[in-house]
């Protein structure tokens, strides 16, 4: 898992896309290195040192954290950008694999300028811990099964629980966040709930659902689970600095097991996915080891048979989480590749009255391989449950107006 076999520079360019560019980063006194990558070339770059790079990087992560001062977010991506993107040859319409270093391991390139464009309008983006990485991963045989999503979330808890006064006083949504000691104190998920369903609309005959008490961990550990090519979770994102091992997405409480599906145990999953989803607070990070990335919950689920993941840079809004999800299953339903549909989906937010900083839309990101379409043919719905689906969405925004809630 940590010191696979070594490709030469040769096979790893073989492994890219024609047009596709990787950009390799290194942070290091009195210059970093980008070395960009295509299947023709090697190039590299001297960029300014890590100790300006982390304060510039520390500032965007400062703005990233709250939906404020959207033109402070602007120039703090242009200062990030101009550092790390200067002289980038990359043309068109590209896809671009970003390989970190340090704190870029916390950055969403798709909000950095480029060409008085943001990246993510132009380019679908993809994170990989290493080149080497990236091409064992795109060589691993696809799951060719019939397509199918298992949609895991919002699970009920058998704990005593306390409302959150922080949200009933401000009407905001909760994030999908939580601490690993106050398992009793999380809030309900509502909109995790509305989530999950839209994925049955938007793949009707194509999605199972475990919702509340059906959100089990054990059920995970079924041989059943490589049936499924997509993975969705949809819950409170549980992350521990002192106790990593710890860290883990929430699920139903259940005799037995403590409802807390652990980095250790996703590592014993039987996947065969070629997608996983974790719709779920920072579930992109992790420990920095050197030479080997960010260990944490992403890597544990390409351990266990993934070929690409979805996951958080920072917390995550209920609400906006599910409409920014099933826009995304929409666009995947159309037969492009889960990378174009993340990238479509995030563009569209760009210039969002409500939704446009990119606190909101840029905090999921694709690790791994997500070159690859996922539906074959558009999956479509009945009149019936088209109808269905209208009613039941119109329902929900009227409950939304009428107690006032944001997200």
């Amino acid at each position: 898992a940590r010191y696979p076999t070594l490709a030469g520079a040769s096979e790893l360019q073989r492994s890219l896309r024609a047009g596709e560019a990787a950009l390799v980063f290194f942070l290091g006194e009195p210059s970093s290195i980008r070395w960009e990558v295509t299947r023709d070339r090697i190039s590299f770059s001297r960029l300014p040192s890590r100790k300006k790079i982390e304060a510039d990087a520390a500032r965007v992560r400062q703005l990233l954290a709250a939906p404020a001062d959207p033109g402070a977010m602007r120039d703090a991506a242009a200062t990030l950008g101009a550092s790390l993107l200067t002289d980038l040859s990359i043309a068109g319409d590209a896809p671009i694999v970003v390989v970190p270093h340090g704190v870029l391991h916390y950055i969403p390139f798709e909000a950095l300028p480029h060409a008085n464009r943001l990246l993510v309008e132009r380019h679908a983006i993809s994170y990989a811990p290493s080149l080497n990485a990236l091409a064992q991963l795109r060589n691993v045989p696809v799951n060719a099964a019939p397509f199918r999503v298992l949609a895991v979330g919002n699970p009920s808890l058998d704990l005593p629980r306390a409302p959150d006064a922080r949200v009933a006083r401000s009407g905001q949504a909760p994030s999908r966040s939580g601490d690993i000691e106050n398992l009793a104190l999380l809030p309900p998920l509502p909109f995790a709930e509305q989530e999950l369903h839209s994925i049955g609309r938007t793949f009707p005959d194509h999605a199972r659902i475990m919702s509340g008490a059906s959100a089990r961990e054990s059920d995970l550990r079924s041989p059943d689970l490589s049936r499924y090519p997509v993975i969705h979770f949809a819950t409170h994102g549980l992350v521990s600095d002192a106790q990593p091992k710890r860290s883990g997405l929430l699920l139903a409480a259940e005799p037995g097991e403590d409802g807390l599906l652990q980095t250790g145990e996703i590592y014993g999953l039987a996947l065969n996915a070629n997608l996983i989803v974790l719709s779920a607070c920072q579930t992109a990070l992790g420990k920095e080891i050197t030479g080997e990335g960010l260990i944490g919950l992403s890597r544990a689920f390409f351990y266990a048979g993934a070929r690409s993941v979805i996951a958080t840079l920072w917390n995550l809004n209920d609400r906006f989480a599910a409409e920014f999800v099933e826009g995304f299953y929409r666009e995947l339903n159309t037969g492009v590749s889960s990378e174009e549909a993340l990238r479509r989906v995030k563009a569209s937010y760009v210039n969002h009255p409500k939704y446009g900083h990119p606190f909101y839309w840029s905090s999921l990101v694709i690790l791994g391989d997500g070159t690859r379409p996922l539906v074959p043919e558009p999956i479509a719905r009945s009149r019936f449950q088209l109808v269905l689906a209208l009613g039941l969405a119109g329902a929900a925004l009227a409950i939304t107006a009428v107690k006032g809630v944001k997200r």
